[in-house]
């Protein structure tokens, strides 16, 4: 700044609310301009501002859900009040959603955990004891337990050891095939040889003893040779050998035995 030392010095003043600009006697001083007090308005980009307005209209538009793997349904879970529900429940609730938005929900029954039975709307833990009684899995109860040497109906097999039963005393000549199938008879009187419940297929004997030389008949349904059935009337002890089909028995005599 130039002055004409002709002319009547005067004091010279800064005037304005900056303060980049100071003045003390005849010196001027140039300070930083603060952005904060010093500009107002908005900085273009060019100038060296952001062209904005504030911290979170640089956040709204520099930063995307994309940009910091937040893209819902891609990286995070939507939000579902149902969630907020479910992590309510404790450590000792089980709870499993379902389509109507209901919740089953556990009984305080939890520890035995080596299953889960769902149980109308709760859940419980259960045993492997317990499940089996459920099911009806019981060994010894429900099922047969596993043996390797148990027979198979249709299979053909070779027998290592005897299968037998013992002999079922019925002396009133009606033999219930149901209860057993060899039979021992010492009749008391003349009886009507007679075969109940039988199975097709089945065989046996009966051991006929008829000391008292009765006379016997022969059911409908009992297929015997008359002169076998004369023969067992008399006197002493007979064999007799059957097969039923199911409806008739068949029906063989030995010759009286030797006792």
């Amino acid at each position: 700044m130039a002055f004409d030392r002709s002319t009547k010095e005067e004091g010279v003043t800064l005037a304005g609310t900056p303060d980049y600009l100071t003045i003390s006697g005849q010196a001027i001083t140039r300070n930083q301009i603060v952005l904060t007090t010093d500009v107002s308005g908005i900085l273009p980009v060019a100038n060296g501002g952001t062209a904005l307005t504030s911290l979170s209209t640089l956040l709204n538009s520099n930063v995307t859900p994309t940009s910091l793997s937040l893209v819902i349904g891609t990286n995070v879970q939507a939000y579902d009040a149902q969630l907020d529900t479910l992590a309510g429940f404790t450590a000792a609730q089980v709870t499993r959603g379902i389509s109507d938005g209901n919740l089953l929900t556990a009984n305080d029954v939890v520890a035995d955990n080596d299953w889960l039975r769902i149980d109308g709307t709760e859940v419980e833990g259960r045993s492997d004891a317990e499940i089996k009684a459920d099911l009806s899995l019981e060994i010894g109860t429900d099922v047969q337990a596993y043996d390797g040497d148990t027979a198979k109906t249709d299979t053909a097999q070779a027998w290592t050891l005897p299968q037998r039963t013992a002999l079922l005393t019925d002396n009133d000549g009606n033999f219930d095939l149901s209860a057993k199938q060899n039979f021992f008879c010492t009749p008391g009187t003349a009886r009507e040889l007679t075969f109940t419940t039988p199975a097709d297929g089945q065989s046996g004997f009966v051991k006929l003893v008829n000391a008292g030389a009765y006379s016997h008949t022969a059911h409908a349904n009992t297929k015997i040779n008359s002169d076998d059935l004369s023969a067992i009337g008399a006197a002493g002890t007979f064999l007799l050998g059957y097969l039923s089909d199911g409806t008739n028995t068949w029906v063989t005599v030995s010759k009286s035995l030797l006792v």
